[in-house]
């Protein structure tokens, strides 16, 4: 069942329609207009090409022009240095971290939260 509060969508190559991800903007707050963003490009092939950056942009554009939000929020887990860059190269900041949150094979890593604004997503569009 589709939900009102979000907005799912596939990742595919432009050259050969390689479907290696997807996006989404979800618990949508539409009094409060807000959003949390999710991101996921699972086969290793794929990531350091940009995808995920422009991935990034799009859903922040759509999110911002199109849904009328102000704000969007996103997450990653700290040992995922692509996903922060990626997350700053959009014009995200980094608002806190939730201390050893997820656990992975036996470890702990931080949570990273993130956060942009639609006056800051105007100076990276």
């Amino acid at each position: 069942m589709k939900s009102p509060n979000s907005y799912n969508f596939r990742l595919r190559t432009l050259t050969d329609d390689i479907l290696i991800g997807s996006v989404g903007l979800f618990e949508i707050q539409w009094t409060h207009q807000n959003a949390s963003m999710g991101i996921a490009i699972g086969d290793p092939a794929y990531w350091n090409k940009g995808y995920g950056t422009d991935a990034m942009k799009l859903i922040l554009g759509y999110g911002f022009r199109e849904l009328n939000l102000y704000r969007i929020s996103s997450t990653t887990i700290a040992y995922n240095f692509r996903a922060m860059k990626a997350h700053e190269k959009v014009g995200f900041r980094r608002e806190g971290l939730q201390r050893n949150s997820i656990k992975r094979e036996g470890q702990r890593f931080h949570l990273i939260y993130y956060g942009i604004l639609r006056t800051e997503w105007v100076k990276y569009s």
